[in-house]
């Protein structure tokens, strides 16, 4: 993914990951794992992609091509936009 081209937000604008269920699976166990690192990486530093992440998650009981291809979209906006984060610093005295 390092030489990918990016993408401008974490899903593509208009499409509906639930309106292609019919076809074919992908590998269920590999696809929760990712899907985990990306919630873990929502949680924490990108609460940007949360509500992407958040919406594949559900399909993480029977994922498709089409679900991989939609968490790969997710990858590229995170390409993107590598540089936008989270920072949390301590001021003043508690």
């Amino acid at each position: 993914m390092e030489n990918c081209r990016g993408a401008k937000s974490p899903l593509p604008i208009g499409e509906d990951p639930e309106s292609s269920l019919l076809a074919s699976e992908c590998d269920e166990a590999q696809y929760r794992r990712a899907i985990g690192c990306l919630l873990y990486l929502a949680n924490g530093t990108r609460p940007n992609i949360a509500f992407a992440v958040g919406r594949m998650a559900t399909f993480c009981d029977k994922p498709t091509k089409y679900h991989r291809n939609r968490f790969m979209h997710i990858l590229r906006y995170l390409r993107q936009t590598m540089y936008l984060k989270l920072s949390f610093h301590r001021t003043g005295k508690n």
